[in-house]
């Protein structure tokens, strides 16, 4: 690690790098990408057993060790990840991730078909693909930064006249200081999700809550098992949003990010 010794952050970096607001939108949609990832893996087996108690009373084993079908995600997301970062040196992480944001929102229509036909296999299916995706994009959205903050820096130099190297190494520190602001704000994508899963299933609960014995309460709750599909549509038009903002700031070729590039003739870098 020596070799990177220059790259190392300090509290002026962070400082400076929170002025920037590429570090903000890098920061959202790691939201999209490690938040679905940490998100899901907490809430899946709860989502599965709340949404398909007749596929689990049929399939005990499954049922036994629900926990471990949130466990087969997090290990998908977690070896898709470098995947993301080889796809994103070859064609570029802004198209990996917004490619990765179009699926996530195709799978969790995927999964909403799923609950709506009460189909387990088809939710699971889709939910696989979706950790698959948000690994890919952890790698993708990575990648960009270090891009994104090289060619602010060539800019910076071009309009002050200072001295290249000095301004590309201070530009790699605020770059390094993104990935922990990003990382950390991405994180908070995990409670968002628990968060929009609560208020979907509060009806349900408040009404199985009310009921007097144990058989109405068993009624109430088979009764009410598409209760996440709000929630799944909420998750969808997130990530349509997240693509959106990839294209609109680093794919469109009218944004200012894509004309500060063209200026600083670094147009060919894929972002």
């Amino acid at each position: 690690m020596d070799s990177l010794r220059d790259a190392r952050s300090d509290k002026t970096s962070y400082v400076k790098a929170l002025s920037e607001s590429q570090t903000w939108v890098m920061s959202f949609l790691y939201i999209g990408t490690f938040g679905s990832f940490i998100g899901f893996s907490f809430a899946l087996p709860l989502v599965i057993k709340n949404t398909f108690p007749d596929f689990l009373g049929h399939h005990p084993f499954i049922a036994t060790y629900l926990a471990g079908l949130g466990f087969m995600g997090a290990l998908i997301g977690s070896l898709a990840r470098p995947l993301g970062g080889l796809l994103s040196d070859k064609i570029g992480g802004a198209k990996v991730t917004l490619v990765v944001c179009l699926g996530m929102a195709l799978g969790t229509f995927v999964a909403i078909g799923g609950v709506k036909d009460r189909n387990f296999p088809l939710f699971f299916c889709s939910y696989m693909v979706i950790f698959l995706l948000s690994g890919i994009g952890n790698g993708s959205t990575y990648k960009m930064i270090p891009s994104i903050f090289a060619i602010l820096g060539k800019k910076h130099a071009m309009e002050t006249g200072e001295e290249a190297r000095g301004v590309a190494v201070e530009f790699k520190r605020r770059a390094a200081a993104v990935i922990g602001i990003a990382g950390a704000i991405g994180a908070f994508g995990g409670v968002l999700i628990q968060v929009v899963l609560r208020q979907a299933s509060l009806n349900v609960s408040a009404m199985v809550k009310a009921a007097q014995t144990p058989a109405e309460k068993l009624a109430i709750a088979q009764a009410h098992t598409d209760w996440s599909v709000p929630a799944l549509w909420v998750f969808l038009c997130s990530y349509v949003v997240f693509a959106g903002v990839t294209w609109a700031v680093y794919l469109r070729t009218s944004s200012a990010f894509s004309k500060e590039r063209a200026s600083v003739n670094l147009a060919g870098v894929a972002i």
